[in-house]
């Protein structure tokens, strides 16, 4: 399309095929500063060295120069762009052009990009007054533009005032690379990196100018080594020959009078446990139970929960943990999406019992009589540690949910690297307060055991009460919480509200399996500033925790809390969409890996294809990455940071959007709690579901308005705001998205 004739056409349309900034990736390594910092432009220049003859056609060599230039911007981006460009020759006239560059394929080259430059020149050219009105419709058009000139020339600093402009002038053997950026929006490291990748592209593009974009290499040996090496080397010993119920087995030889459970206001030792598990163990082999089976565990927060995990793995299976809670028709799908043919059950009374028919069926009871004919000895099955220890069903951001397959291996790794790392041991307690089909009940009760702690089990009937949690707290003189960061908030509410503080004892803090409100850290250390508060990130099919990062102070410009580093034997990697390494500071998908990658989708192959890769920066057998689905960002020292997640990604009038960008900058509003941003299918407009602190007065719409208009581009400003003092939330304490949209349609059809 001409664009001289873009009056003719409507400019909305046009951009909605491509992105008009780089923000949506690129940008959005800004330094965190207030938004009244001035904007300051200075220079960095790098002399570019020419090893081979390059054509002497100007014309040639500025679309060569400037596709290189383009390829860097998609590599960074991976998306199509549209960006201001200037060819300026020696009598001074200059030509002010926009140019899109087509989809990023794994097919497009750069001599795809420099043939569309040459078509673009020959067909149009804006004049500058042309480019100020089109621009005037896009504030945020042009912040990445590149000059070509072979002559030194004033107009760069005088005239530009993008956020990032590269100059080249071109004396025919050398470049000489000015960057003109706004230091109040890009660092100088990345800026140096920016430099040195354009300098990369280029030198690949003379010499191999159909090499497709996505296979170009532009990083340096010294970003390769810290991005594969330095800040992935996290290899430490642990007993990886081991299973999870054997290391138990070496703690109740140790001290079998040692208590290993506090519930009910009763107690249960090591060896009582053990014996109980034993029984359930020898019953499951001598009724067709085989090594690799897996079992199902239909349960509440109860002994026998603890006793179905133990007995399962000593039998040589994996446990499928179904919460009771649950609604039928979950249940029901689980066990027939699973093919169990056994299931173990805690209680004496279930509902819809025909969905259990036709299945070997064993009720365990408090006292255990059901079971007291088999033998209470270890029963020394000769099980690897590879083989599979649990299958936990997962939701999905769509359809069903399907279950994850994790070794004892990598559940052994996450253990004894958090055993190990905090010191927990036998004179600690856990207070169990996940879900019992959420992955984080796993180290509540095989971590805690591997450890020799004692677990504590809240009341069946008063699990998710949390003046029950502050009770249990102060009586057991509890150690260890671990749990999603919404738990601990609710703990710290009812604290606060009972005007008590029973959580001193506590001398470590996990948080994990969702975002942690930054000012979350900080309230829990006004009742208690002796513990460490930790932040845990992964993935269920990571084993759960794959990163972490220790909460100290908390910096008043921060967005979120840091995702962290890769903890023992785990690795991070941040990609492009052909698998590719990203460089430092710029987003893209992480990926995981290390000891800790599951075994991938139980029966479910296709999923486990779509999602589990081999890992190519690892020698060793069997090592695979996998795809978290997540958006994240190394920082300048190698700690990860997360965006939000790739889905939550939109585009509104030509702009890419990140939700989670709306959704951090809102929870900064003095009575705004959490909040959930989302674009309905049927309705192109930026939604935001807002939960309120109901102890201060609810904000107005336009409040909240006025305080997102002085912190983000207009384009991010939502629509409509459903007002709430509660949050949705699922039974493992995460936000539910689900039933949050299912608000938000009501809403919006009461509104439209």
């Amino acid at each position: 399309m001409n664009m001289s004739e873009y009056k003719d056409f409507s400019l909305e349309s046009f951009l909605q095929e491509f992105d008009t900034r780089c923000e949506g990736r690129f940008e959005i390594y800004k330094k965190d500063i207030s938004n009244e910092k001035e904007s300051r432009f200075i220079s960095f220049q790098m002399t570019i060295n020419l090893e081979k003859k390059v054509t002497d056609s100007r014309i040639e060599r500025y679309t060569l120069f400037y596709s290189a230039y383009l390829s860097l911007l998609l590599k960074y981006t991976q998306n199509e762009i549209l960006t201001g460009i200037s060819f300026m020759i020696d009598t001074d006239e200059h030509f002010i052009d926009m140019t899109t560059v087509p989809e990023f394929d794994k097919h497009l080259s750069i001599q795809d990009i420099q043939a569309v430059c040459k078509n673009e020149l020959k067909k149009h050219s804006i004049s500058e007054k042309m480019l100020m009105e089109i621009k005037s419709k896009i504030v945020d058009l042009g912040n990445c533009i590149f000059i070509y000139s072979n002559s030194e020339s004033s107009f760069i600093q005088d005239r530009i005032h993008t956020d990032i402009c590269l100059e080249l002038v071109d004396d025919g053997e050398k470049l000489c690379q000015t960057i003109i950026f706004n230091e109040a929006v890009f660092t100088q490291e990345f800026i140096s990196r920016f430099a040195q990748h354009y300098e990369n592209i280029l030198k690949c593009a003379i010499e191999n100018p159909e090499l497709p974009i996505c296979e170009i290499d532009y990083l340096s040996k010294e970003e390769l080594e810290l991005l594969t090496g330095t800040w992935n080397r996290t290899e430490q010993e642990f007993p990886s020959d081991s299973c999870l119920h054997q290391l138990f087995e070496c703690k109740v030889e140790e001290d079998p009078q040692a208590v290993a459970v506090y519930y009910e206001g009763m107690t249960m030792t090591r060896l009582t446990l053990n014996q109980r598990a034993n029984q359930l163990a020898h019953y499951l082999r001598m009724n067709g139970a085989k090594t690799g089976d897996v079992i199902a565990l239909y349960t509440n927060k109860s002994i026998g929960f603890v006793i179905g995990i133990m007995g399962i793995l000593k039998a040589g299976c994996a446990y499928l943990p179904i919460d009771s809670s649950y609604p039928s028709a979950r249940v029901e799908y689980i066990v027939k999406n699973s093919q169990v043919s056994t299931v173990v059950m805690t209680m004496e009374k279930v509902e819809k019992e025909e969905i259990f028919e036709g299945l070997n069926v064993i009720r365990l009871t408090k006292e255990g009589n059901e079971l007291k004919e088999y033998s209470e000895e270890n029963l020394n099955l000769a099980i690897d540690s590879k083989n599979p220890c649990y299958v936990i069903y997962t939701s999905g951001s769509t359809g069903q949910p399907k279950g994850v397959l994790l070794n004892h291996q990598g559940r052994v790794n996450n253990f004894h690297d958090f055993n190990t790392r905090f010191s927990i041991g036998d004179k600690d307690k856990v207070l169990a307060i996940s879900s019992v089909s959420f992955d984080m009940s796993a180290y509540d009760i095989l971590g805690s055991m591997m450890a020799g702690s004692s677990i504590v089990l809240p009341d069946p009937l008063l699990e998710k009460q949390p003046f029950h949690w502050l009770e249990l707290i102060k009586k057991y003189q509890v150690t260890i919480w671990h749990s999603v960061p919404v738990l601990l908030d609710v703990l710290l509410k009812c604290s606060q509200h009972r005007n008590t503080n029973n959580i001193e004892t506590i001398r470590v803090v996990l948080l994990g399996g969702d975002w942690i409100p930054v000012s979350l850290p900080d309230r829990f250390r006004k009742l208690n500033d002796k513990a460490v508060i930790i932040s845990l990130g992964g993935a269920t099919e990571v084993s759960m925790d794959s990163t972490i990062y220790y909460i100290n102070e908390v910096d008043a410009n921060w967005k979120s809390i840091p995702y962290g580093k890769p903890m023992a034997n785990q690795k991070a990697y941040i990609l492009d969409r052909f698998r590719e390494l990203l460089p430092i500071g710029i987003p893209g998908e992480l990926y995981l890996g290390g000891v800790g990658v599951g075994e991938g989708y139980y029966l479910n192959p296709q999923a486990t294809q779509e999602r589990f890769f081999d890992n190519p920066w690892m020698t060793e057998e069997e090592q695979r990455i996998y795809k978290t689905g997540d958006l994240a960002y190394l920082r300048d020292d190698g700690e990860l940071i997360l965006l939000g997640r790739m889905d939550f990604q939109v585009k509104i009038n030509g702009s890419r959007i990140e939700l989670g960008e709306i959704e951090h900058c809102l929870v900064g509003y003095q009575s705004v709690k959490r909040v959930v941003a989302l674009v309905p299918k049927r309705l192109k407009k930026i939604v935001v579901y807002v939960e309120c602190d109901p102890n201060q007065d609810m904000p107005t719409e336009n409040e909240l308005v006025e305080y997102l208009k002085e912190r983000l581009p207009e384009n991010y400003i939502p629509t409509y705001y459903v007002l709430s003092n509660e949050m949705p939330v699922t039974p493992n304490g995460k936000i539910d998205r689900k039933r949050i949209t299912q608000l938000v349609d009501e809403y919006l059809h009461n509104m439209i």
